[in-house]
Parts: C-alpha cells; structure tokens; sequence
C-alpha cells in the first residue's frame, strides 16, 4: 500500500493522458484514419495495464464495486475496439471508441479518482 500512497497522483495524471489519447484516436477515426491510430491504441492498452496492476488493492478494497465494475466494463470496451481492428473495420471502429470506450473510460477515471483521493490527500 505503501507504493500506492506515492503513486496515486501519477496514477491519475496517466489516467488523463490516456483520456486525451483516447480522444486523438477518435478523432484519427472520424478522418477515415484506422491503421495510423493502431499504435496510439496500443500504447493507451500498455498505459491502461500499467496502471490496472498498482490499483489491485484499491480493487480489492470491500466499497469498490463501482471501481470493479466500472474496470470490468472497459475491458469488454477495449477488448470490443481490438476486435475491430483486428478485422480492420473502421466504423465498427468509430462507434465502439465513441459510444462504448470513451463514455466507460470516462466513468472508469472518475471512480479511480475518487478511489485514490484518499491516498493522494495523505
């Protein structure tokens, strides 16, 4: 937990960098832009794993539900938007980032934030 008190206010920076990385890659999209976006979504993907592993406690933590489930719900939007480019389908593309990821990465970041108010106010 420790770890977790000096790494929150990181944590949550990242979290906003992905955010506006999430945002340039829908807006690649809505320029017919699949293939150029594909390393940005995989860089946000690593960035997004770097943070899940830390937060494990935070998870874990009895009145973290809404956290658990709001990470559980962008998962299965992240997930939804590989498989689009796997099959390299751009307005299955535009409509999963637009209307499923960016909308669950929103609430995600606000329940993380909320999560780790307490260790960034220690």
């Amino acid at each position: 937990m420790e770890f977790l008190y000096e790494t929150a206010g990181q944590i949550v920076e990242l979290s906003r960098t992905i955010k506006e990385g999430l945002i340039h890659i829908n807006e690649r999209m809505d320029e017919g832009k699949l293939k150029e976006t594909i390393f940005l979504f995989e860089d946000v993907l690593e960035a997004f794993s770097s943070i899940e592993i830390p937060i494990q406690p935070v998870l874990q933590a009895d009145n973290m539900d809404e956290l658990q489930e709001a990470t559980a719900e962008l998962k299965r939007s992240l997930e939804m938007l590989a498989q689009a480019f796997e099959a390299n389908d751009l307005e299955k593309a535009r409509a999963e980032i637009s209307q499923s990821l960016i909308p669950s990465y929103s609430r995600w970041q606000l329940h993380l934030e909320q999560s780790l108010k307490a260790y960034r106010d220690s």
